[in-house]
């Protein structure tokens, strides 16, 4: 038996499918991604740790196991930004001639900074209006370069953000039906695309009270940050 996306599976959903006869068992993951979701907080904590892995518990206690080490997905740049999570991981010779993307020059990465604080919709979740608009009038220039919609792909960490965006995109002639696909990270982990446009809004714009909001969690930092190909 082979199962994909075992560092997400929840250790009970896995024990289920062990037959007696079950001569062999492959676990495929990364632990250093996004964990099992437990539904009540409490069965996260000792003694359930219903957010743990199979995968993790072996790993952890020094089950012998292969690690990937060379990458085929991302250019060097963007590779570059886990190296302090996969020190070992090196770059196949594939990913050193990508083309580069219409628009952007010759530069793998873009990060924008800015100081406008976000808000809170009715469900709690954070907006930040600015943030949004700048994602749109990205990918807006992206596509009037020539990039196919269907390889942008925009990335955010809250469903009020992701609204906010979905709002902002249906407003622009660019987009329309074919526009890109906005999407949680959470909703994201094990898929890729040439182009991923990250709304962190994360900062509560306070600076004598630092808040990183989701980007606490290192494991949805890194989902975020490994699902571009090219840019």
């Amino acid at each position: 038996m082979i199962i994909e996306e075992a560092a997400e599976t929840r250790e009970a959903n896995i024990t289920a499918a062990l037959f007696s006869s079950l001569e062999q068992i492959i676990l495929v993951g990364d632990h250093m991604q996004l964990a099992p979701h437990a539904d009540v907080l409490e069965l996260s904590k000792p003694p359930y740790y219903q957010n743990v892995s199979l995968f993790q518990r072996l790993v952890e206690r020094g089950l012998e196991h292969s690690t990937l080490q060379v990458q085929r997905r991302m250019a060097p740049d963007i590779r570059k930004l886990l190296s302090a999570w996969y020190p070992l991981l090196v770059d196949h010779p594939s990913t050193l001639d990508r083309e580069a993307v219409p628009g952007m020059g010759s530069e793998s990465l873009l990060w924008f900074n800015h100081q406008r604080p976000e808000s809170s919709n009715r469900y709690c979740s954070k907006v930040n209006t600015f943030e949004a608009d700048m994602i749109v009038g990205l990918y807006n220039h992206l596509v009037s370069n020539g990039t196919s919609p269907s390889e942008i792909t925009v990335l955010t960490f809250y469903s009020g953000q992701k609204a906010c965006i979905e709002n902002g995109l249906r407003q622009t002639s660019s987009a329309g039906r074919l526009g890109p696909e906005v999407q949680t990270v959470d909703g994201y982990q094990g898929r890729e695309n040439s182009i991923i446009l990250i709304s962190i809004t994360g900062s509560s714009g306070d600076r004598t009270k630092p808040d990183a909001g989701f980007l606490n969690d290192l494991r949805r930092a890194i989902v975020a940050l490994s699902r571009p190909d090219t840019f």
